[in-house]
């Protein structure tokens, strides 16, 4: 009898363990925290360079400069100076000749001839005035083959005599073969100082 009950109460066990109900499934559970971003990884080679672009244009060249430019300093003493025409007359006055192998004769039939007064460390363009009381005098010049001549003349016909040296700057400017010098348009020939820069003179 104890046997019997004890049998009954191990298979009264094993039934209960093998019938055992199944619970209803739990909630999902919170999110992990994010991980520890990586180490960046290591950069990739450079690529290949690009092709160089097209060059430019030239640029236009500028205007040739003229290096047949030449400057001579003459010197007129009192003496040099001759009496010309009639007093009271319109053509009187004196005139001074100087010797200038550079004018040859294609200075003077295609070149310029510029010529200024030096007075004071300041150069005057010829033709020129000076007001006196009472008259004017004027001082023009010309050329010829091999000869460049001052001319003095007052305006009351009375011109006196120079009694002082003076000095003069004269300017060649050699023209093309064939054809006339023409003065630029931006040169102010009748300021020295802007010639001497133009055209780059040493004095």
């Amino acid at each position: 009898m104890r046997n019997l009950i004890l049998l009954f109460l191990t298979a009264t066990m094993i039934l209960f363990a093998g019938c055992t109900k199944e619970g209803l499934d739990g909630e999902d559970g919170l999110n992990g925290i994010n991980g520890i971003d990586g180490v960046d990884g290591t950069y990739g080679a450079d690529g290949t360079d690009g092709t160089d672009g097209t060059d430019g244009t030239n640029g236009t060249n500028g205007q040739d400069g003229n290096a047949n430019v030449k400057t001579y300093t003459i010197v007129v003493s009192p003496s040099n100076w001759v009496e010309t025409g009639t007093v009271g007359e319109t053509m009187y006055g004196y005139y001074a000749q100087k010797y200038m192998s550079a004018l040859n004769s294609n200075m003077v039939n295609y070149g310029a001839v510029l010529v200024y007064l030096s007075s004071g460390g300041v150069y005057m363009a010829l033709p020129m005035s000076m007001t006196y009381d009472g008259w004017v005098t004027f001082f023009q010049y010309g050329y010829e083959l091999n000869y460049i001549e001052i001319m003095k003349q007052d305006s009351d016909l009375l011109t006196l005599g120079q009694t002082t040296t003076l000095t003069f700057k004269v300017v060649l400017i050699e023209g093309t073969a064939g054809k006339c010098f023409v003065i630029p348009p931006n040169l102010d020939i009748a300021d020295y100082e802007s010639v001497k820069e133009y055209y780059n003179l040493e004095n």
